[in-house]
């Protein structure tokens, strides 16, 4: 947890860092971290929008499938807190592979010098039991960080740890890995627009 939130404060050196991807206006970089053989995600991106907007969001928990890759659904299980949830959701995974569920605990804080909120999500395994028919996803580590740039305007930035679980050897997850963030990010980049995300949170300072 500490260390991907690391990556926003003492950044990974460019050169460890590679760039998979510049579509769209969105850049799409991996990284074998040491001792691992899966790929971690970092994206980079900017959208006309305020910050409540994005996250507005990122709290529709309900709405994930309209934007998240290949997620069938996802519902709040736990209000723990103000801008504190457990949720759980399933991604559906291609013929012959059995679709994939988790827990996620996810958090909402703003630094209130920068103005940069994080939304920051970890797997969990002790709230639910495993659902039959599912292979759960223990391993999961994400972090949204949404920079105000002025004249309304904000930079987006996404990394994603996550091993998928079941059989599959790393180095075909590592061909895919990308795919879902970078399309998550295109789809999360038009929710911004809609109509229903146009809102000014109380608890978010432009």
């Amino acid at each position: 947890m500490i260390t991907a939130l690391l990556l926003f404060l003492h950044p990974v050196p460019d050169n460890k860092w590679k760039l998979e991807k510049d579509k769209n206006n969105i850049k799409v970089y991996s990284h074998i971290p040491e001792g691992s053989e899966l790929k971690e995600i970092r994206m980079v991106s900017k959208a006309n929008a305020d910050l409540s907007h994005a996250v507005s969001v990122l709290m529709d928990v309900e709405g994930y499938s309209k934007w998240i890759y290949n997620c069938r659904s996802a519902k709040i299980v736990k209000h723990v807190k103000e801008r504190e949830i457990i949720y759980y959701s399933v991604t559906a995974a291609p013929w012959p592979l059995i679709d994939r569920d988790l827990v996620v605990h996810n958090k909402i804080y703003q630094n209130p010098k920068t103005k940069a909120v994080f939304s920051q999500s970890m797997a969990t395994t002790d709230v639910l039991a495993p659902v039959p028919g599912k292979i759960r996803i223990t391993d999961l580590y994400g972090l949204w960080k949404f920079t105000p740039l002025g004249n309304g305007e904000i930079e987006i930035e996404y990394y994603i740890r996550v091993d998928p679980a079941g059989i599959l050897p790393p180095w075909v997850v590592n061909m895919f890995i990308s795919t879902g963030p970078y399309q998550s990010m295109l789809k999360f980049k038009e929710q911004l627009k809609k109509e229903e995300h146009q809102v000014k949170l109380d608890f978010i300072e432009e």
